[in-house]
């Protein structure tokens, strides 16, 4: 976990709720047609205009860096040795348990939120979660992978 999640508590998840409500502004003054992209445009033309330090391309940069380094803070949980886990893999690093529950279904339902996060749509979720029961992992575009798996009875 990296220094801003220790020292605050912040996981993956928490660090999109705080961007939330500079969303929700910024999408009312289109009335809802804003689309998140043109948001970090402007933010990026802001970097240009405003004279910050290295300007949109340094912005843009760091803060690729700073997304990366913070990706691997998702909520932890103590793994179960019965039932199932969920389970979240960044970049291929280690698996990471996220969430215990008794029913395949109930652990896969844990990881929407997280799933949506990463580019998993919305309307394809109920799909995805059938996937996941089966025993498939789902692997998003940004290289984040998510599976439900049978707890093995050890930890």
């Amino acid at each position: 976990m990296d220094f801003i999640a220790y020292a605050f508590g912040l996981t993956t998840p928490d660090r999109a709720d705080r961007a939330r409500d500079a969303w929700k502004v910024y999408a009312a003054a289109f009335d809802g047609t804003a689309r998140l992209q043109d948001l970090i445009a402007d933010l990026l033309h802001m970097a240009n205009v405003d004279e910050v330090n290295g300007g949109a391309a340094r912005t843009l940069e760091i803060a690729v860096d700073h997304y990366s380094a913070e990706l691997p803070t998702w909520p932890e949980a103590e793994a179960s040795p019965v039932g199932f886990h969920a389970e979240v893999s960044i970049h291929g690093r280690e698996w990471q348990v996220v969430a215990n529950g008794d029913e395949p279904r109930e652990v896969a339902t844990q990881l929407v939120r997280s799933m949506e996060l990463v580019g998993f749509r919305h309307g394809e979720m109920a799909g995805h979660l059938d996937d996941l029961v089966a025993g498939h992992t789902l692997t998003a575009e940004c290289g984040t992978a998510f599976r439900v798996r049978k707890a093995t009875g050890r930890i």
